[in-house]
């Protein structure tokens, strides 16, 4: 199954799979794209029924404080996350030590 949401800045496209879900995340997750993310992933929780979660972000463009605190929400539901730049990887790198230090 293929969902996909857009706005102005972010799209999401979410594949199911039996055994997980994958999320591509391409451009900015900023400002209210950011809303728009945590929306459909609070939807979307409903509907996993145990399945592990993934999320792509080699696309994501820019990330702002709002699209930080979003990844560490993310983080503590135990995603999973794939790609990313050296920025990215090294801020959910800082997030995950931050929130496995309890922090």
């Amino acid at each position: 199954m293929k969902v996909e949401t857009r706005n102005a800045t972010l799209r999401i496209v979410i594949q199911r799979t039996p055994d997980s879900d994958t999320w591509l995340l391409q451009g900015s997750l900023s400002g209210p794209a950011v809303d728009e993310l945590m929306t459909t992933w609070k939807k979307a929780g409903s509907e996993r029924n145990g399945r592990n979660c993934v999320i792509d972000v080699v696309d994501v463009t820019s990330i702002d404080e709002h699209g930080e605190e979003a990844l560490r929400e993310l983080i503590e539901d135990g995603v999973q996350f794939v790609g990313g730049g050296v920025y990215t990887r090294s801020l959910l790198d800082d997030l995950s030590k931050r929130y496995r230090q309890g922090a």
